[in-house]
């Protein structure tokens, strides 16, 4: 059961991640940009996955993996809300003009 929960939690922030990685281009000013942003957010993503597997859950294999994504989801998290809120403004002002 702990497996299906690492899984189902993995896979949720493996969805979030995959969004803010799409969405950051459209809110930095050049390609130079966009990609430092990705690059940032992925290793200190997968940093603080590692860490959490290794160090603090003293976890190996399967689990390690998906308690590093998961880490990695973690930190995507707040980009992505605010990706996601900065999406909605935009789309309010549009649609009152």
């Amino acid at each position: 059961m702990e497996m299906l929960y690492l899984i189902a939690l993995a896979v949720i922030f493996l969805a979030i991640s995959a969004y803010a990685q799409y969405r950051v281009k459209y809110h930095t000013r050049n390609q130079a940009r966009t990609l430092l942003t990705r690059a940032v957010l992925l290793v200190v993503g997968f940093s603080f996955g590692l860490v959490s597997a290794v160090v603090y859950l003293d976890v190996n294999g399967s689990k390690a993996v998906l308690v590093t994504l998961i880490g990695l989801g973690l930190v995507h998290t707040p980009a992505a809300i605010i990706l996601f809120l900065k999406r909605q403004r935009a789309r309010d002002m549009d649609s009152s003009k």
